[in-house]
């Protein structure tokens, strides 16, 4: 199955892993809708790394990867 790259934002190097996830979320479309349910598969603050798969209200199904660049 083949995934497309549907949004990406760069945030600023002040924000924490968690402050950067829930900004993510905060800076979906709205037409994606409100997220239901997520399943994190990586949650890492060391290396600043977040994996999940996130299905928003309308059905739609996100996988989200948040990573730190160097």
């Amino acid at each position: 199955m083949e995934v497309q790259l549907i949004h990406e934002q760069t945030y600023k190097s002040q924000y924490d892993l968690e402050n950067t996830v829930e900004k993510f979320y905060d800076s979906l479309p709205e037409e994606f809708g409100m997220l239901e349910d997520e399943d994190i598969k990586k949650f890492d603050h060391i290396s600043g790394v977040f994996e999940a798969t996130a299905v928003m209200k309308n059905g739609l199904k996100l996988k989200v990867e948040i990573f730190f660049a160097d």
